[in-house]
């Protein structure tokens, strides 16, 4: 559409105080997070505990269209547009507040200052969510995760390792891909994988002559290691998935919706 799209994220689990623009060819995830690392592939990224300042940086930087990855609550910037995502397989549990359940805030709340909801995947738990987003006026898009399989994981016995949120989606990917999936092995979100991780999960792949894979997210966090860890980089494959939108133009109308909204806070600005 004409910008020069940004990223701006907190960069969980990274070690920079101050902002700092992410280099997908010499940052480590322990040094910047791990999907920071991910983003940085796609475009420029800047992380920091201070979403104003890293945004100012990235504007310095040229970038003309900002995505911030999860920062709805945070009161440092003024966005113009607000989407929650919703996973259509986990809903949002038993709806309470932390440290009752999962969710930041109240629901209600969320979706007043929200201006869509993005329900991803096929499953019925976030039904409740979308009734709720429908009563308060607010539109709903839809998309899913689509694998991308490599012909070479095709007829293996696969042994599956992640350090994510919900291991279980990413082994419901492999078998709904058509994939054999013979082993899994599970660590805590955002894992620091370890070279006694890397040494048992290599050694289980020999001894029963299994092919190691994992998502992108847990692959990225073991770049520019040593020893046991970039032996277990090279040996993994890869299973990415694209979000595909429902209808595909739903994607441009975001853009499309973000700029509208901009130009209308412009203005009121103008006229204030």
């Amino acid at each position: 559409a004409g910008h020069r799209p940004g990223f701006v994220s907190r960069g969980y689990g990274g070690t920079h105080v101050r902002p700092h623009r992410v280099d997908p060819d010499r940052d480590t995830a322990r040094a910047v997070g791990d999907e920071p690392l991910l983003l940085a592939s796609c475009a420029p990224t800047v992380i920091g505990a201070n979403r104003h300042a890293a945004a100012v940086k990235l504007v310095d930087d040229g970038a003309t269209f900002i995505i911030m990855d999860d920062g709805f609550q945070s009161r440092s910037l003024g966005y113009d547009l607000a989407v929650l995502v919703l996973d259509m397989r986990r809903g949002i549990g038993n709806g309470a507040v932390i440290p009752a359940g999962p969710l930041r805030a109240p629901l209600l709340d969320q979706l007043r200052r929200s201006d869509m909801l993005l329900a991803v995947g096929d499953g019925k738990a976030g039904d409740p969510v979308i009734r709720a987003a429908s009563r308060a006026g607010k539109p709903c898009l839809q998309a899913s995760l689509v694998p991308q399989v490599d012909p070479v994981l095709t007829n293996r016995p696969l042994l599956a390792y992640c350090g994510i949120g919900d291991p279980a989606k990413f082994h419901d990917t492999i078998t709904r891909a058509g994939l054999h999936l013979a082993a899994v092995h599970s660590f805590g979100d955002h894992h620091a994988f370890s070279e006694s991780d890397a040494e048992m999960l290599l050694a289980k792949a020999r001894s029963e002559r299994l092919t190691l894979v994992t998502t992108q997210k847990d692959h990225v966090r073991l770049s520019h290691r040593q020893g046991p860890l970039a032996e277990l980089r090279e040996q993994s494959l890869v299973l990415p998935v694209t979000m595909v939108f429902d209808p595909p133009s739903a994607a441009n109308d975001l853009v499309v919706a973000t700029e509208r909204k901009h130009d209308e806070r412009r203005i009121k600005r103008r006229k204030a």
